[in-house]
């Protein structure tokens, strides 16, 4: 089913790339550095992870800035606000938008803490990274493009790759969670959370397909109202649409071709809106977004649990079966 929603998801990354050319709940037992780290780098030897670099206009973000797989960037580190992030917003829509890179002018959020021992499934022979934020607003109360505000939130963005035994190393595991952390922060309006989003590279997402079902290995195009078509390059350019699924996948090739190139998030129980825009260079990102809607006005931590997975079609299906068979229903998280 089509969604047709008042809030443009994509937009305000439109602004920015034209402006840029966007109390700590963590508890796992581990200790915290809050020292300025640099950037993080992931490799398993088949994704190549980097967290906190340096993207345009020339900060530091804090969550996933650029992603290879082989050598080969399919994330690349476009802009603040397209990147492999999460953000949430309020009933006001993009004019409240607290985003986990930083500001439409390119203010970074603020890296306030990291693990570089945690993990998610702890028989993983590799670490992971989990990175705790203070987000900014993406945009000004009016909608401006500005270095926005501090926002009464705090996000935790968790990053686990496979390491071949706990789970494949196609796959990769990554905890999203956010927190109201004043009983004045706006509401949070469930529709108008991505968790996540990613921005990957026009030149490798030339095909769409999202899981109309709750199953990792049925695939389905995901064609754009206006043209009929899973055919990226052929949709309008910055004209967005939603439908309701639990996976957003993007290929190099159509999937009937075994040897495509894919990639894709996936996250089980909890239905989601998934979406996907053409904005050329300014990237072709695909999100994961709350079906349900209501608004979350306590104190207490939302979040979700995604896999995101590469490979080839089949190895794709795969590592996704594989790594959701490793988990508990409880550990796809409380975000319907």
């Amino acid at each position: 089913m089509i969604l047709v929603r008042t809030k443009d998801f994509f937009s305000r990354k439109k602004m920015n790339l034209i402006v840029s050319l966007l109390f700590l709940p963590i508890a796992f037992g581990n200790t915290l550095d809050v020292s300025d780290p640099g950037q993080f780098v992931l490799d398993n030897g088949v994704m190549q992870v980097v967290l906190n670099g340096i993207a345009p206009p020339g900060q530091r973000y804090p969550c996933i800035t650029q992603l290879s797989v082989g050598g080969s960037v399919i994330v690349p580190p476009i802009a603040v606000g397209a990147l492999f992030q999460m953000d949430v917003r309020s009933s006001a829509g993009d004019n409240y938008n607290p985003t986990q890179s930083g500001a439409c002018y390119g203010a970074a959020s603020q890296l306030v803490a990291y693990n570089q021992n945690w993990k998610f499934l702890g028989n993983g022979t590799l670490p992971g990274l989990l990175l705790g934020v203070i987000p900014r607003t993406f945009e000004s109360s009016t909608g401006a493009c500005t270095n926005g505000d501090a926002t009464p939130f705090y996000f935790n963005w968790g990053v686990q790759l496979g390491d071949g035994y706990a789970f494949p190393k196609q796959a990769m595991l990554v905890e999203q969670t956010f927190q109201r952390t004043s009983a004045s922060a706006p509401c949070v309006d469930s529709l108008g959370v991505e968790i996540p989003t990613v921005y990957y590279s026009c030149d490798f997402a030339k095909y769409a397909y999202y899981l109309p079902s709750d199953n990792p290995a049925a695939w389905a195009p995901l064609n754009h109202p206006s043209t009929g078509s899973n055919y990226i390059p052929s949709w309008p350019m910055g004209v967005g649409f939603l439908v309701e699924g639990y996976g957003n996948i993007r290929c190099n090739d159509n999937a009937g071709n075994p040897n495509a190139a894919c990639a894709g998030t996936y996250t089980s129980l909890h239905k989601s809106t998934v979406g996907g825009v053409n904005n050329g260079a300014g990237g072709c990102p695909a999100n994961l977004v709350p079906q349900t809607l209501y608004s979350v006005c306590d104190q207490g931590t939302y979040g979700r649990l995604a896999i995101f997975a590469v490979g080839n079609p089949g190895t794709l299906k795969t590592a996704m079966s594989q790594t959701a068979a490793k988990l508990s229903p409880s550990d796809w998280g409380n975000l319907q």
